[in-house]
C-alpha cells in the first residue's frame, strides 16, 4: 500500500467532496417539464474566499475552503439559506488564488486547482494545475432548477 502524506490525503478528500457536491447539483438532472436553466452570468462579485455570480434571479458562490477544496453553492431565488457545510474539514483555511474574469468565463486558479466557470450557459469545470480534467458539468445540462 503506497504511503500518502496528510496533505495528499486532504487533497483527495477535497476532490471527493467536490465531486459529490457537483453530482448532487447536476448529476441526476433530466430536463423535462418544469426545469428552467438559470441563464447566463450577468455579474461577477469578488469575495475574500472566491466569487459570487448572479444569473437572472439565481446566485452561485464558488469559494475556497482550503488549498484544493472548493465549495459551490447555488441559491436559485438569490437568497442563500443558513450556511451549513457538509465538508469534512473542521474550519476553512485561507487559500491563495487568482481571479481572471473575461467576457466568456471566470477562472479561479490556486496552487493545485483551476476552476473555470463558463458564463453562457453557466457551466463549471475543475482541472488540476497541469490542466488535467478532474470534473466538469455536462455541456447539455447547465445549472437549472425545477422550483
Amino acid at each position: 500500500m503506497p504511503h500518502y502524506s496528510a496533505n495528499r490525503a486532504r487533497q483527495w478528500i477535497g476532490r471527493v467532496i467536490l465531486a459529490l457536491a457537483i453530482a448532487s447539483l447536476v448529476g441526476h438532472l433530466t430536463f423535462g417539464e418544469g426545469w428552467q436553466h438559470i441563464g447566463a452570468v450577468q455579474r461577477v462579485d469578488k469575495l475574500p474566499d472566491g466569487i459570487e455570480l448572479t444569473a437572472s434571479h439565481a446566485k452561485v458562490r464558488v469559494t475556497f475552503l482550503g488549498e484544493g477544496i472548493v465549495r459551490v453553492r447555488v441559491a436559485f431565488d438569490g437568497n442563500f439559506p443558513k450556511d451549513t457545510s457538509w465538508a469534512v474539514i473542521q474550519s476553512p483555511q485561507p487559500a491563495q488564488f487568482t481571479i481572471d474574469d473575461s467576457a466568456t468565463a471566470v477562472r479561479l486558479t490556486s496552487l493545485s486547482l483551476v476552476v473555470i466557470i463558463q458564463k453562457s450557459p453557466l457551466l463549471v469545470t475543475f482541472t488540476d494545475a497541469s490542466g488535467n480534467l478532474l470534473l466538469a458539468d455536462e455541456p447539455s445540462l447547465p445549472m437549472a432548477s425545477n422550483g
